[in-house]
């Protein structure tokens, strides 16, 4: 099954295989969604650094949102813009439960709302 996925890294399983954190890979892989899609937009809970979004923040950023230490509004926000047509990458660390139910409500909500 391997042998039919495109791009994948010929040395993968050798030892000598160059190695990247998992979130610097998602940093690379926004800017190059980003490059392919004018509607991909970034969001970031003040981790920038720490979720590598900076890799598309400095790309492109006009279409990059700080929103802060504020975990509900940012998949509020993320959320109307999935519903206004956008294709948003929310990224925090961690959400607590609390605001893990106002975030599922907003989603909810943005999947049930038609806005055209």
């Amino acid at each position: 099954m391997l042998e039919r996925i495109e791009n994948i890294n010929p040395k993968l399983f050798d030892p000598d295989v160059e190695l990247k954190a998992t979130r610097t890979g998602f940093g690379e892989g926004l800017v190059l969604a980003g490059q392919e899609n004018k509607n991909v937009v970034a969001l970031c809970a003040d981790l920038a650094e720490s979720t590598q979004m900076s890799f598309f923040r400095d790309k492109f950023p006009e279409r990059f949102v700080e929103m802060g230490v504020a975990e509900q509004n940012l998949v509020t926000v993320a959320s109307g813009m999935a519903a206004a047509g956008k294709i948003p990458f929310a990224a925090r660390t961690r959400l607590s439960i609390r605001a893990g139910i106002g975030s599922r409500s907003a989603l909810l909500y943005a999947i049930t709302t038609d806005l055209s």
